[in-house]
């Protein structure tokens, strides 16, 4: 359509109106770049001129299109405006997406409406994800590492220690006890964190001990197996045992060996809802770990008394007892410190077993081990040297010292009221007494001077301390 000098519209000639179409029509199509004829024959300068721009606009999308953002417009106005805005957006969102998969996630777009919404999402999917597996890169790290720590360790204190010093890298927390079950009753045996956020308690806390059944938390762990998780102990109907005022979430791991629990790992945090399943996951892969170090401790334990302690009485057996002390020895005669040796023998045993039985007779020796004991230092060594006789070594103890010390053993064990089938019965002691001698002396020379000293006093009359002077 067109206007006349009158400004009222007319026609156009439709053979004139037909090829202005069939012309646009070509060039968007891209018969133009095909055929250049078909512009450069528009006798119009500026029909010509429009073409061309049309024409150049064309091209350009169609590149953009085909994703070459390389392409230049040199047309000027509002779409051919438009169309660079989006070639520059695009090479500009080229070089963000190249920053994503270098792991910058912090890129953000803001120039594409829908599309810039979608972009923010998926940064931030990746970012998380990121953020995830550096979590559980770390996590595993720290298992990988727990794990060579515990199977390291020698005894239960080393493997205390490791999860004390490991624990913290796979699961956040305030504070953490270590909890190992002995009859039903859960004790403290080790604690963390206290220090910083409740010193007030730190004493009270490792003093703790819990009965299992009482305890909902521990209860729970007990009967299930899996961890617990307490996202506001406020509202879980928490033991209040201590004041914790600072304590607001929870999260606790049972050590299970054979199907029961031997212990647990509990961590607090003052933020309430703190811990998560994979805080839970982490922490009982965590605990599991731990159950089979103190598996393996503990048989290690096992088979370490099976073949050091005489099986009845509890105490060395002859085997452990030479070999502790030959230490003991060595020690005194390099630090020239005294030691001395006691002999001990139970008078007509024999007559116990032949009287009240031979339960009575095991009984007998288990009843005066303990009065042993009760007498006895720490650091003095008893042993079985044999049926009813006994070893005994004193550290930094002189002669005289070590012949009062063998007779409050025989006073002990000769006023003691032993019973059999409900009869009461006494028992007597005989006691060789001998002191470490001069640097030419030895373990075995020490052992058999005491022996003397026994012999002596089985042949004076029994229930009596002889002792024997070092040569």
């Amino acid at each position: 359509m067109t206007l006349d000098p009158a400004g009222q519209e007319t026609s156009l000639e439709p053979h004139a109106d037909a090829a202005l179409l069939n012309l646009f029509r070509g060039i968007l199509n891209g018969e133009a770049g095909a055929n250049p004829s078909l512009i450069h024959n528009i006798t119009d300068p500026e029909l010509r001129a429009l073409c061309a721009d049309l024409e150049l606009i064309r091209s350009f999308t169609n590149s953009l299109a085909q994703g070459d953002l390389s392409s230049s417009l040199p047309v000027r106005g509002q779409m051919a405006g438009s169309l660079k805005t989006l070639q520059a957006n695009l090479r500009h969102l080229t070089w963000q997406v190249q920053q994503v998969a270098q792991g910058d996630f912090t890129q953000k777009v803001d120039f594409m409406g829908e599309f810039s919404r979608a972009f923010q999402q998926m940064t931030d999917s990746l970012h998380q994800a990121r953020v995830e597996e550096t979590a559980q890169r770390l996590i595993a790290e720290a298992l990988r590492d727990t794990a060579a720590a515990l199977n390291s360790a020698l005894g239960l204190d080393q493997i205390l220690e490791v999860i004390l010093t490991q624990l913290g890298q796979v699961v956040p927390h305030d504070t953490l006890t270590i909890l190992l079950v002995d009859d039903e009753i859960a004790r403290v045996v080790r604690a963390q964190g206290y220090e910083q956020m409740a010193p007030e308690i730190t004493r009270q806390v490792e003093q703790l001990r819990l009965p299992i059944r009482e305890i909902p938390n521990l209860r729970e762990m007990n009967e299930t197996g899996q961890p617990c998780r307490i996202a506001d102990i406020d509202t879980y109907g928490w033991v209040i045992l201590i004041e914790e005022h600072w304590a607001h979430s929870f999260l606790g791991a049972p050590i299970m060996l054979e199907g029961r629990a031997v212990g647990f790992l509990n961590l607090m945090s003052a933020r309430r809802d703190f811990f998560t399943e994979q805080h839970a996951r982490d922490l009982m892969a965590f605990a599991n770990q731990a159950a089979v170090s103190i598996h393996k401790v503990r048989l290690i334990e096992r088979l370490h008394q099976l073949a050091t302690t005489d099986s009845l009485t509890g105490i060395a057996n002859r085997r452990y007892f030479f070999d502790e002390a030959a230490r003991a020895f060595s020690h005194a005669q390099r630090y020239h410190e005294p030691l001395s040796a006691l002999m001990l023998d139970i008078d007509h045993f024999k007559k116990v077993n032949d009287t009240y039985g031979h339960a009575a007779g095991d009984e007998t020796l288990q009843g005066v081990v303990k009065l042993f004991l009760r007498e006895l230092r720490s650091a003095d060594l008893l042993g079985r040297y044999g049926g009813e006789e006994f070893a005994i070594l004193l550290p930094a103890t002189r002669l005289s010292d070590a012949f009062q010390a063998a007779e409050r053993l025989r006073c002990a064990v000769g006023g003691h009221n032993f019973i059999a089938n409900e009869r009461v019965f006494h028992v007597t002691l005989s006691i060789g007494v001998a002191q470490m001698g001069g640097p030419d002396d030895n373990l075995a020379a020490l052992l058999e001077r005491a022996d003397q000293g026994l012999y002596r006093a089985k042949q004076a009359g029994r229930n009596r301390c002889v002792s024997v002077e070092g040569e």
